[in-house]
């Protein structure tokens, strides 16, 4: 994976961008810092916003596989749609499939924290519009957006970040209560 090339003075690391896989955003877990998920997942929302996908308020479902890195990146993608001015629906630990059903029969965006078949070294961060699956057509857009939401990050000071010198959220995120809704629908289809 590529370097950014900007490196934001209250960081002690080189920064490495998620980049497209063959579904969704992946990467190494050690370069997936809650700062790197958070840039991710707030600019996606952004695009999304931006495409009318969505707007302010709208609900956006989250959900996540069983690898050990997962929750801290479902937590800090939270914490993304909540200040991309998103309600957050966790649907917790559940195979893709059933969140994009449960997304997509609801009109919402979903999250999706999963590595797929990688190695427990990687993981991954799918994203769905409120009608159906990211586009490789937008993938282009979503990382100019993503850049966009990068920028803006790497622009504050380490006083001003919500995020410390090693790319962690300086206050734990939390999920809301688990919503069974489309761990529930899956099982009845």
């Amino acid at each position: 994976m590529a370097e950014t090339g900007i490196n934001p003075s209250f960081l002690n690391y080189v920064p490495v961008p998620l980049e497209f896989g063959t579904s969704g955003l992946r990467g190494l877990v050690a370069d997936i810092t809650d700062l790197e998920a958070y840039i991710n997942v707030k600019g996606a929302l952004s695009y999304l916003s931006g495409s009318g996908d969505i707007h302010l308020g709208s609900t956006v479902v989250i959900a996540g596989d069983l690898r050990p890195s997962t929750d801290r990146i479902m937590r800090v993608s939270a914490r993304a749609i909540v200040d991309s001015g998103c309600r957050v629906e966790n649907a917790g630990k559940i195979p893709t499939p059933a969140l994009v059903s449960h997304a997509i029969a609801k009109g919402r965006a979903g999250v999706m924290v999963t590595g797929s078949h990688i190695p427990f070294d990687r993981n991954g961060i799918k994203l769905n519009k409120s009608a159906g699956e990211i586009l490789k057509s937008d993938e282009a857009a979503i990382i100019r957006t993503v850049e966009r939401v990068r920028a803006e990050e790497y622009s504050k000071s380490g006083a001003a970040s919500a995020f410390d010198s090693f790319g962690m959220l300086k206050q734990a995120a939390d999920l809301p209560p688990l919503d069974g809704a489309a761990e529930d629908a899956y099982v009845r289809r």
